[in-house]
């Protein structure tokens, strides 16, 4: 039991650690991933719509408590995305790779549209501020991302659930 909440709460604090000094140094394509947003699609994924929407609010929390804006701009968000793939991923075959690929590019797309409307358009995207031209590259990015870590996740949690998913 204490393996169950003791995973998900050590792998946000590393994702936002890895957001926060790792993430920003690599190259101009890779600097677009965004781990809260994968970590949070792929336990969304496998574990339903109440705990992917209870990720999502942590990480969020988490990712506004240490990068700012403010402390809700990126829970909100993350909570409607854990909410939705857990709940989507009640009638998709899940097992496979190419599922969560495409569902972190579809969702990931839905993110950023998502945060770009919250903020007016004026949160000042990537690649110079040019948001559509960067756009392609960071849901291919975070699509790939979030098959990596669908992958390490899912014998794991596969393990522990036994199925039952809520």
């Amino acid at each position: 039991m204490l393996r169950r909440y003791l995973l998900p709460a050590l792998l946000l604090l590393l994702f936002t650690v890895l957001q926060t000094t790792l993430v920003p140094q690599l190259g101009i394509v890779l600097r677009q991933i965004d781990l809260s947003l994968c970590l949070t699609i792929a336990y969304a994924l496998l574990l339903g719509p109440t705990k992917g929407a209870a990720i999502g609010i942590c990480a969020g929390l988490l990712r506004g408590m240490i990068i700012g804006p403010a402390l809700g701009f990126y829970a909100v968000p993350l909570y409607i995305v854990g909410y939705c793939v857990g709940y989507f991923s009640r009638v998709v075959y899940r097992d496979t790779v190419f599922v969560p690929f495409i569902i972190g590019l579809v969702t990931s797309g839905s993110y950023w549209i998502l945060v770009t409307l919250i903020t007016g358009g004026f949160y000042g995207f990537w690649l110079n501020g040019q948001f559509w031209l960067s756009f392609p590259a960071t849901v291919l990015v975070n699509g790939v991302v979030t098959a990596v870590i669908h992958a390490l996740l899912f014998g794991q949690i596969d393990r522990e659930v036994a199925g039952g998913r809520g």
